[in-house]
């Protein structure tokens, strides 16, 4: 027993004589430009190691470790920072410092910890995992003969179930330097949670209670109802086949209230409170959500919008709208004089009928005015005089006709409502939407003037009992037309094939309420 204490503090002594030149090759390998260490009480030892540092142009503190040290000055929010910790040390402080630290949440991947210890069986049970996770960036570093064997420790969550993990790293030696057998990305060896449970909430608004929460989110019979859950869903299964954990899966009826008291409720607020860990269905990226939880990813692209259907041809006849009523009857009475007076001068023609002579008039009459020419020509100075008068009278209508109805097409109103809301409430339609939480909300939040414009001019004045339709109901009342209804396209666009003619579906507008945005994955925060 005796020989075995004195190899063991041969070793000790023996690595003691290069350790620092295998701290600073662990951290060169690690790129940390700050480090901060806890050491024995080796002052030597520990000037030449900051000196070392220095050369490397790498700041480094090595403070004592008392009872009142705080833990706040460790703390960092853009740069990553090395901490070495020596637990050959007979500290007494070292216990509430690994507590305190776990506290401060000082695992996460901006911390890199070396800790220094005779052997694995001697550090690990002194170890905090209580705040360790997936991106915990620890490392274990044992004495052998000529160097270091490293050993890199991370739990997925303890709070979960999760269980210590402690794979080798690599090892050190001084002749041949540090040597990383573990290659992969972190993120990869670390994707396997052993079967850890996370608790994943959804919200369902019309979910049966006598139906299981699975069962429902796999009904895709009507998948205009619940979409965005129902779409998630099988994105959570994937993920748990992937990384190999299992949901616990609740659900609430709202993404996000707000109480009287001011405090949230709903998904969101039951996250921010810490009874579920992800969210099974997208919420809403805005500045008010990143207090209640840290946004994973975009997954969803999510709009809404007024439908109605664009006004179909005017009824006027615009051949008739460039002249007035009086001016037809005019143009009418004239063009039955000229021809009168035209089937007078062919009478000198000697047309061999009185019918083919008034017919010849009239026709090319109707001719001319109509820009065609004509057959015939007299030969008499009374009947190419009328000829001349009538070709200038059509040829002064004809002109101003034209231009009419040029002016008429380009000066038309536009039959489209260009995608404002301000336009729709200054428009004849009628409006109702589909009773959804996020139609409110906006109304009531949104700083946007179009907005406000909309709530102001025509939602504020409208009564309850028309303000909310549901969905079928206000979708038919589209067909009808002067009317438009607020709903996810989502949701309505299916009904719409069924309910709508190719006719109709052409004719049909949007107006948006929700401009397209993404809706994230959300996970509560510290995870």
């Amino acid at each position: 027993m005796l020989l075995k204490c004195l190899l063991v503090l041969k070793l000790i002594t023996i690595c003691l004589s290069y350790e620092n030149e295998f701290i600073v090759d662990y951290y060169k390998h690690k790129e940390i430009s700050r480090i901060v260490g806890f050491f024995c009480g080796n002052t030597t030892r520990m000037f030449k190691l900051i000196n070392k540092f220095n050369n490397l142009e790498i700041s480094a503190a090595m403070p004592l470790l008392t009872m009142d040290f705080n833990v706040e000055k460790l703390k960092t929010s853009y740069w990553k920072i090395g901490i070495i910790l020596d637990l050959r040390c007979q500290n007494k402080n070292f216990a509430g410092f690994m507590s305190e630290t776990a506290g401060h949440y000082t695992y996460t991947n901006l911390y890199n910890w070396l800790i220094l210890g005779e052997s694995l069986d001697s550090v690990l049970p002194r170890l905090n995992d209580s705040t360790y996770s997936v991106v915990t960036d620890l490392v274990i570093a044992t004495p052998i003969l000529d160097g270091y064997v490293l050993h890199d420790v991370y739990n997925p969550s303890k709070y979960h179930g999760g269980s210590l993990n402690v794979t080798e790293l690599g090892d050190w030696h001084r002749s041949s330097g540090l040597n990383i057998t573990l290659t992969h990305s972190k993120f990869n060896r670390r994707a396997n949670y052993h079967g850890m449970i996370l608790r994943v909430l959804t919200v369902t608004q019309f979910k049966p209670n006598n139906t299981r929460l699975e069962d429902y989110l796999e009904d895709y019979s009507n998948k205009s109802i619940d979409l965005m859950s129902k779409f998630v869903y099988p994105l959570m299964q994937h993920l748990c086949d992937i990384f190999n954990f299992t949901m616990d899966l609740s659900t609430d009826f709202y993404w996000d209230e707000i109480a009287e008291n001011g405090s949230h409720t709903g998904m969101m607020g039951m996250l921010n409170r810490g009874f579920a860990d992800i969210t099974g269905s997208p919420g809403a990226i805005n500045q008010k959500r990143f207090p209640l939880g840290e946004l994973v990813m975009p997954i969803w692209n999510f709009r809404t919008c007024f439908f109605f259907l664009s006004s179909p041809l005017r009824s006027t006849n615009e051949l008739l709208q460039p002249f007035s009523t009086g001016s037809w009857y005019a143009t009418g009475a004239l063009t039955i004089l000229i021809a009168l007076i035209l089937s007078i001068s062919l009478a000198f023609e000697k047309i061999d009928h009185w019918i083919r002579q008034y017919g010849i008039a009239l026709f090319s009459t109707i001719c001319i005015l109509c820009q065609q020419g004509s057959s015939v020509i007299p030969n008499f100075l009374t009947g190419r005089l009328v000829f001349l008068q009538l070709l200038f009278f059509s040829l002064l209508i004809f002109n101003y006709y034209s231009a009419c109805i040029v002016s008429v097409r380009l000066n038309q109103p536009l039959d489209k409502i260009n995608d404002s809301l301000n336009e729709l409430a200054e428009s004849n339609m009628d409006i109702a939407a589909e009773r959804i939480v996020y139609y409110d909300y906006l109304l009531e939040t949104s700083t946007d003037w179009e907005v406000q414009m909309l709530k102001e001019k025509r939602w504020s004045k409208m009564s309850d009992a028309k303000k909310y339709l549901p969905l079928e109901e206000g979708l038919k009342r589209i067909t009808r037309g002067g009317f438009a209804y607020h709903c996810d396209p989502n949701r309505g666009y299916p009904l719409m094939e069924k309910l709508f003619t190719s006719e109709m579906i052409c004719r049909l507008s949007e107006v948006h309420l929700y401009h397209p945005q993404g809706l994230g994955a959300w996970i509560s925060k510290d995870q």
